[in-house]
């Protein structure tokens, strides 16, 4: 027969495995919606639907030949 310590220590781990730690709210998506402009057809310019506002508000400074997130 099963004890008791067996089937409280089988819990824990199963509890456990489902309550894993907190993610935050800007980790849990893959794609930044912030980024997007969505007045911009996805059809015409898919580039600047998907990033236009980030290169809206990050401009290319003079002294650089590029400019990006990372």
């Amino acid at each position: 027969m099963i004890s008791k310590i067996t089937v409280t220590t089988a819990a824990v781990f199963l509890l456990s495995a489902f309550a894993g730690p907190e993610i935050p709210e800007s980790a849990k998506l893959g794609i930044d919606l912030k980024s997007m402009d969505k007045t911009i057809n996805p059809r015409e310019d898919f580039y600047m639907y998907a990033n236009g506002t980030w290169v809206k508000n990050n401009p290319v400074p003079a002294d650089e030949a590029r400019w990006g997130s990372f």
